[in-house]
C-alpha cells in the first residue's frame, strides 16, 4: 500500500495536469468563492457558469450584493431553483457589509455564522482564500476518500465524517484549498459516481473499493424519500396586457417569487369541478395546457395554467393575498417568477421576446 504522502504526491500530480480551469480558480477572493459554491451547489458547472457571470457583472463586490433588492437578486437567480440560496445570498452579504463592514471572516467557525453558510461552504471558503487546514466535505469528496480508503458510513453520521476529513487531512497535500479543489474536481471527473474511470486512476493499483470489488458500494447510499405530489391549477386572466398574479411567502417551495392565484389539491380532479369548487363557471374557462410536471427535490409539481375570460374576478374565493394585483407585461418582465411559469409566459404569450 501506498503511503499518505505518496497518495498526496499522485493526487498533486494529476490535479496539476487536469485541473478545470474555472473563473474563481486562482483567486483568493472570498466574494467570489462564496458565490460560486453557492451556485454550485445543486447545480451543475456547465449551468451555473452564466448565473455566476451574471452575478459578478451586476453586484461586482458584496457590497453591490448588499445593497440590492431581494426582488432583483431573485430574478437573477431566476431558472436555477433552490431559491433559499439567493434569499441567504442576500441576508449574508447584509451582515457581511452591516457586521463586518464588507470584509469576510477568515475561519470556517465565523463564516459559518452567516446566513445559510453551512460547514462546507466554509470550510471551501477558509481553505481556499485564508488556508485554513480544513476539508470541504461535499459528495465528491466523500466519494473519493470512502473509495480510497475503505470508509463505511453514510453522510450526516459525524464518526464517517471525522473518519473522511482525517484520511483526506493526512494525504500532506498544501494548500488546503488546492487539496479541497483536487478532490472535488478528481470526484467529479475520475472517481465519478457511476462507471469511474478506474483504469486512468493514479490510485488504481491502491485503491481499497477497486482491490475489494466495492465500487459500487462505497460509500453507502441514504435511502431516497419518496416523492410528493401536488397539483396545481393556475387561474390566468389577462385584461389588456394586464395580468392578475399574487407573491408567494415563506415556508414553501418558491417563497417569495412570484404566481399567478392558484388552487392545489393532492390528487388530481377535472378542472371544471375544481373551478365550481372555488365559486367560478365552467364556461368562465377559455381553455386550459394540461397537467405540465416539474420536478424538485422529493417534489413532484403538475400545474395546469387554467385560462379564464377576462371578465371573471372571483379570486377570493381562494384565500386573501396582500400582494395580489393586476401587473402590465411591462412591470412581469423585472419580477422573478419559477422557471414553470416563465415557461408558460413566454411560450403562450412571448412576455420575454425569446419565442415565435
Amino acid at each position: 500500500m501506498l503511503e499518505k504522502k505518496h497518495k498526496g504526491r499522485h493526487l498533486k500530480e494529476w490535479y496539476a495536469k487536469n485541473r478545470r480551469e474555472l473563473p474563481w480558480r486562482g483567486s483568493k477572493d472570498p466574494y467570489r468563492v462564496w458565490l460560486s459554491e453557492v451556485i454550485l451547489q445543486q447545480t451543475r458547472i456547465d449551468q451555473g457558469l452564466d448565473y455566476y457571470h451574471s452575478f459578478i457583472r451586476e453586484f461586482p463586490d458584496v457590497e453591490k450584493l448588499a445593497q440590492a433588492s431581494e426582488q432583483k437578486v431573485l430574478k437573477l437567480w431566476e431558472g436555477l431553483g433552490y431559491y433559499s440560496r439567493a434569499r441567504n445570498l442576500h441576508k449574508a452579504s447584509k451582515v457581511v457589509l452591516e457586521q463586518y463592514n464588507a470584509v469576510f471572516p477568515t475561519s470556517s467557525e465565523e463564516l459559518s455564522k452567516l446566513p445559510g453558510i453551512g460547514p462546507y461552504t466554509a470550510a471551501a471558503i477558509a481553505s481556499i482564500c485564508f488556508d485554513e487546514k480544513v476539508l470541504a466535505v461535499d459528495g465528491n469528496i466523500i466519494r473519493v476518500v470512502s473509495r480510497l480508503f475503505g470508509i463505511w458510513g453514510q453522510r450526516g453520521q459525524r464518526s464517517f465524517t471525522d473518519k473522511i476529513e482525517s484520511e483526506a487531512l493526512n494525504l500532506y497535500f498544501d494548500p488546503p484549498g488546492d487539496l479541497n479543489q483536487a478532490l472535488m474536481d478528481f470526484g467529479s471527473m475520475v472517481c465519478t459516481p457511476k462507471n469511474p474511470d478506474c483504469p486512468r486512476c493514479p490510485f488504481r493499483e491502491d485503491c481499497y473499493s477497486l482491490e475489494h470489488n466495492l465500487i459500487d458500494q462505497l460509500p453507502e447510499k441514504r435511502e431516497k424519500k419518496a416523492s410528493r405530489k401536488r397539483y396545481l391549477y393556475y387561474l390566468v386572466r389577462e385584461t389588456e396586457d394586464v395580468f392578475t398574479i399574487q407573491q408567494r411567502g415563506d415556508g414553501d417551495i418558491w417563497a417569495k417569487l412570484f404566481e399567478f392565484p392558484h388552487v392545489e389539491r393532492d390528487e388530481p380532479k377535472s378542472t371544471r369541478e375544481v373551478l365550481e369548487e372555488i365559486g367560478f363557471q365552467g364556461e368562465e374557462m377559455l381553455e386550459e395546457t394540461g397537467f405540465i410536471k416539474h420536478t424538485l427535490s422529493h417534489q413532484e409539481i403538475f400545474a395546469n395554467f387554467v385560462i379564464l375570460k377576462p371578465s371573471s374576478f372571483h379570486f377570493d374565493k381562494i384565500g386573501f393575498s396582500e400582494t395580489r394585483g393586476d401587473y402590465s407585461r411591462k412591470d412581469m418582465i423585472d419580477l422573478p417568477f419559477p422557471r414553470l411559469i416563465t415557461n408558460f409566459l413566454e411560450e403562450r404569450y412571448s412576455l420575454y421576446g425569446r419565442s415565435k
